[in-house]
């Protein structure tokens, strides 16, 4: 589920919607492109992506739908979770790692987007994030 289906909604989210690439990728990504190729970088990337969410699947939704199906998908790993401090049990494993990646990436401080939204009703997720920050990132900031 988060892998093939969570993982491209987010992929939709960054490249797709034009507010929130603007505020994240299109903002901070493209700053070693020279200033008179970046529309066009940014212009044929987004596309080149739009394509790949096509060929996937996740793509063809509306946006409302992506966001609907993603919300459904946070909420089955909050269930997952329910009170234990990790995925599988008492210890963190590899499956931790890959959920903490994709949860980091949708609680970007900076994008307010459904599927953020949708993730910080789920106070379970959240401390997640942050006991996994806590353990491996100390000297990073949470948000």
């Amino acid at each position: 589920m988060c892998e093939e289906h969570l993982y491209f909604a987010l992929l939709h989210m960054r490249w797709c919607d034009r507010a929130t690439f603007d505020q994240g990728l299109g903002r901070y990504m493209f700053g070693v492109i020279p200033a008179p190729a970046r529309p066009l970088a940014k212009a044929l990337l987004r596309r080149m992506n739009a394509k790949r969410l096509s060929a996937q699947g996740m793509g063809r939704h509306a946006p409302a739908e992506i966001a609907a199906l993603a919300a459904r998908d946070v909420e089955a790993l909050a269930v997952l979770l329910g009170g234990k401090p990790w995925l599988m049990g008492d210890a963190p494993c590899a499956a931790d790692a890959a959920v903490f990646g994709l949860l980091a990436a949708i609680l970007t401080p900076l994008l307010q987007t459904p599927l953020c939204t949708a993730t910080e009703r789920h106070p379970a997720l959240l401390a997640y994030r942050d006991r996994i920050m806590t353990r491996y990132f100390a000297e990073t900031e949470t948000g």
